[in-house]
């Protein structure tokens, strides 16, 4: 089959990265375990996981993608042990001539990547062809979530589904693509599988029931008119054997925070769906509405100063249900991290035991509306009894000054975070950190010790980086792929680290 290429993108060419704040790699927690408890010293204690390990590891770089530099991609650990990153871009910008069209898989134990596309007779076999079955698409922002069977659900994003005539339309995107890891292929899912609203930003998840959970984001990319810019309050589920997507129902009390830029992650056999807002040009007029940019792709969104702000940032949570496939009050609990919500944080619910740890992020400063007002702090959230902990706060585990005075803390948001292993400790791993009130790549990680509520050690990746992804491969490695190295400019980056302890 012959394919049209996109303008200015060779099918060849390999290049885009995407930003899911908070999403879900697709692998499922264990079902809730009574082995975590908050104590009135508010540390996580427990009778039998592991914990406590005092190696510190290292980060070591491998090889890079062989496609090139990528930001805003996806990355899914496969039943083999190998890893798939789908998607991304290889240069800042909202254009269609940055985005990644082909899809690579990385073989831990050989150290190499090899393009989907050239498993098959037809690589076309290998790549998201559109539903005309005309060119590949390409997309950035996307969710790629793991099921039971080890199949890869791929939905929405920001890139090219479309054209109009020989042009690629940027939008925000509404297909829906299947990867079989036994084939190593793409398919559409089909006719009936487009999601209810187009969607990009959004987060996602595999449910207890085994179906995929995806919520808020954006539906509308158009840098020409702001007002049309509304964070979407919606979810909606996809059944795989049914390949079609159900809006959460009732859907009008769905999600009614708003969670763009917040969490979703497993939370026991629900999901909670955490920090975030809903971002909303036209209800804010005075003060005059706040632009925010994200990465340098986002659509110019509003933030709602503070006169109108109530309701339109989630400071709580909300929990999904998936038996009775509705979304409830989530804990009511007071946050430790104050009142006026969170955005663009680390959440990560731990297998080994209870714990959703909730790291970093920006709360906005008083009035919603500032960029870089990130945080220091963490966060416990113990599935057992729904009660939030405050945690230590990040670089509490580096040496005191020469004064003698603890080090300052480091605010870091668009942070990753992953459990090493089984041990209880989480892995906080790069992001935007502010360096003399400036933001930079963040080089720096910290090992957090949940179950004594400690951090405990500080180690330095190759690169600083943000935008990136993180999947946990066997024993205590954790893979670190590609992300921005510059803020100033949103540079995307090729380079890959292992960290293994």
């Amino acid at each position: 089959m012959k394919l049209r290429p996109l303008v200015g993108v060779a099918l060849a060419a390999a290049a885009t990265t995407a930003f899911v704040i908070g999403c879900d790699s697709g692998t499922s927690n264990p079902s809730p375990k009574s082995v975590a408890a908050v104590n009135s010293s508010g540390f996580i204690s427990s009778a039998t996981a592991p914990g406590g390990i005092n190696s510190v590891g290292s980060f070591t770089t491998v090889s890079p993608m062989s496609q090139g530099a990528r930001a805003g991609h996806t990355a899914n650990v496969l039943p083999s042990g190998n890893v798939i990153v789908i998607g991304g871009q290889n240069q800042a910008g909202p254009n269609p001539g940055s985005l990644q069209q082909e899809s690579e898989i990385y073989d831990p134990t050989a150290d190499t990547w090899t393009v989907v596309a050239t498993l098959h007779n037809d690589p076309n076999d290998g790549r998201l062809i559109d539903p005309t079955g005309n060119f590949a698409t390409a997309r950035i922002y996307h969710t790629a979530i793991s099921t039971t069977n080890g199949a890869i659900v791929v939905a929405g994003g920001l890139g090219v589904e479309r054209l109009n005539g020989p042009n690629p339309i940027f939008e925000a995107m509404e297909t829906t693509y299947t990867f079989d890891p036994l084939t190593n292929k793409f398919a559409w899912a089909g006719g009936s599988s487009n999601l209810n609203d187009r969607r990009y930003f959004h987060q996602g998840t595999l449910t207890a029931t085994g179906q995929v959970l995806v919520v808020c984001g954006w539906d509308v990319f158009d840098t020409g008119n702001p007002t049309a810019k509304v964070a979407l309050q919606s979810a909606e589920t996809f059944d795989l054997s049914g390949a079609s997507w159900s809006p959460v129902q009732p859907r009008q009390n769905a999600v009614i925070a708003g969670h763009t830029y917040g969490n979703t992650v497993r939370f026991g056999q629900n999901v909670l769906t955490i920090n975030g807002g809903l971002f909303d040009y036209a209800a804010s007029q005075q003060p005059p509405p706040t632009l925010l940019t994200v990465n340098a792709i986002t659509p110019a969104a509003v933030v709602i100063g503070s006169p109108n702000s109530q309701g339109k940032f989630s400071s709580g949570g909300e929990i999904y249900n998936a038996t009775t496939g509705q979304y409830g009050t989530g804990p009511t609990s007071t946050r430790t991290q104050g009142t006026r919500g969170v955005m663009l944080a680390a959440g990560v619910t731990l297998g080994s035991t209870n714990v959703t740890v909730l790291a970093g992020g920006e709360d906005l400063g008083p009035s919603l509306d500032t960029r870089f007002s990130n945080l220091s702090s963490t966060e416990l959230l113990d599935l057992a009894t729904q009660q939030f902990v405050a945690g230590p706060n990040m670089n509490s585990s580096a040496p005191a000054q020469a004064n003698g005075q603890p080090a300052p803390p480091l605010a870091v948001t668009q942070l990753e975070a992953s459990e090493i292993g089984r041990s209880s400790d989480v892995l906080l791993i790069g992001g935007i950190a502010l360096v003399n009130n400036q933001p930079a790549a963040n080089d720096q990680c910290e090992i957090y010790d949940t179950l004594n509520n400690v951090m405990k050690n500080i180690l330095q990746l190759q690169e600083g980086r943000y935008d990136h992804r993180v999947v946990q491969l066997s024993g205590n490695q954790i893979l670190v792929i590609g992300g921005r190295n510059d803020p100033a400019m949103d540079t995307p980056t090729d380079s890959v680290e292992l960290y293994n302890r």
